[in-house]
């Protein structure tokens, strides 16, 4: 069909739909429905309590590589029982520097977030394999703890020296 509206022409295409049967719940079913059992309501609450809970959303940091983990899958590093002589890595971790006088020695332990008390999963896993895990502080990823004098810094502060790499 070809219409004219104002000083526009607009052609309109028709293409018959074939619409689905209505739907009429069958006479056998009663409406509305009985209300659920009480077990039920309570079933229902108390699974979207556990799939709510604090401890499903929770992070913590890994103390071998750092990352934000869900406390689920975190273990305590001393109840563990793993060793950590793998993460000793002298070549990748430095102790601080004051001054460029004093000598560059590297870190004889092994190379852990001290402020963390757990390992994620897949650390342990590779840890039990006597393997250094792939993202590991102790693979070149610890540049050590904020020096005092930049922990209190401004957000512009921040930004400013963020662009400054040291190893």
């Amino acid at each position: 069909m070809l219409e004219i509206t104002g000083i526009f022409w607009r052609l309109e295409l028709y293409i018959p739909v074939e619409l689905p049967e209505p739907f009429f719940p069958l006479d056998t079913e009663q409406f509305p429905p009985e209300p659920a059992f009480n077990s039920l309501i309570g079933d229902i609450i108390s699974n979207y309590c556990n799939n709510t809970s604090s401890a499903k959303f929770e992070e913590n940091g890994c103390a071998v590589c750092g990352q934000l983990t869900p406390i689920s899958q975190l273990t305590n590093i001393n109840s563990s029982n793993v060793d950590l002589s793998c993460l000793i890595s002298e070549s990748h971790t430095q102790k601080e520097r004051k001054h460029g006088t004093d000598t560059i020695t590297g870190v004889t332990t092994p190379a852990i977030d001290h402020r963390c008390d757990s390992i994620c999963n897949s650390c342990l896993q590779d840890l039990r394999n006597n393997k250094m895990p792939k993202y590991s502080l102790a693979n070149g990823l610890w540049i050590g703890e904020i020096p005092k004098e930049l922990q209190d810094l401004m957000f512009a502060e921040q930004i400013l020296i963020s662009h400054v790499r040291h190893n």
